[in-house]
């Protein structure tokens, strides 16, 4: 039966790029080869190219919806082997929205938003005045929560959003009246 002699392997990407996999076969006769995904057949889209006897597959600009399992299947008149892989999309961090100007007055409890979304979610570090803020309170959205606004927490904000996929940044101004 059909050796599959480079299955495809488990990766990570970063969407919009160029998924390659590789399912490379040694077989007599020739295999004939074909791709699941999520245990159903390949579609054949744009995205989509096969070379050499299929078995290599290309996906352009990856996105959420090409996650998930790939398998190839190589089988000829002596039997049939498979190979799967798991395919992870990972989404750069991208600014949502700006801060912008927010106004509060003396006394109140201030929750500024770090408005960046990305996959795995990002991790956000705080700055007031470029100055990194240390063990920031925070919920669970990456919101910074100033308790008892003073006049001394007037000052720029900025939020980084930080992912294994890259980075943004968000700012603004923190007045108080």
């Amino acid at each position: 039966s059909p050796v599959i002699t480079q299955p495809p392997s488990d990766t990570k990407i970063i969407k919009g790029r160029l998924l390659q996999l590789t399912c490379l076969v040694d077989s007599k006769p020739v295999a004939t080869i074909r791709w699941l995904f999520q245990n159903l057949p390949l579609q054949i889209s744009s995205k989509i190219t096969f070379s050499q006897n299929k078995q290599e597959l290309s996906i352009g600009d990856i996105g959420k919806a090409e996650e998930g399992m790939y398998t190839c299947i190589a089988n000829n008149s002596y039997g049939q082997k498979q190979a799967s892989a798991t395919i992870k999309i990972v989404v750069p961090p991208v600014r949502v929205s700006m801060l912008g100007n927010v106004v509060y007055k003396i006394n109140q409890t201030a929750s500024i938003p770090c408005d960046v979304y990305g996959d795995p979610k990002p991790t956000a570090t705080w700055y007031k005045d470029s100055n990194i803020i240390n063990n920031p309170e925070t919920n669970t959205a990456n919101s910074l929560i100033i308790s008892n606004i003073q006049i001394t927490d007037e000052g720029n904000y900025s939020c980084q959003g930080v992912n294994e996929a890259g980075s943004a940044w968000t700012n603004g101004t923190l007045r108080v009246k």
